[in-house]
């Protein structure tokens, strides 16, 4: 997944997408304001950036299994993984 700035078209931000390994991006969801890009590995673990500042804002570790699904609640506060059947 990548994030472009369509104003200059400089890529803002890269991350691995799919079956590359245990840190390989599964699932990808985006806050409702867009401040915030959440994002699901393959070792369980769900990690927030800041969009503006491409910051790490948190690491999130609880899941055995990747995350294959995220979902942020309406007011962008909570963000909730889930794992494929």
């Amino acid at each position: 997944m990548k994030l472009w700035d369509l104003a200059t078209g400089a890529e803002k931000f890269s991350l691995r997408v799919g079956r590359g390994g245990e840190d390989a991006t599964f699932s990808v969801a985006f806050s409702p304001d867009s401040r915030l890009v959440a994002a699901g590995s393959g070792h369980g673990a769900v990690r927030i950036w800041d969009t503006e500042t491409m910051l790490l804002r948190a690491s999130l570790k609880g899941h055995t299994d990747a995350v294959c699904a995220l979902a942020f609640s309406r007011d962008g506060k909570t963000v909730r993984p889930g794992k494929s059947a």
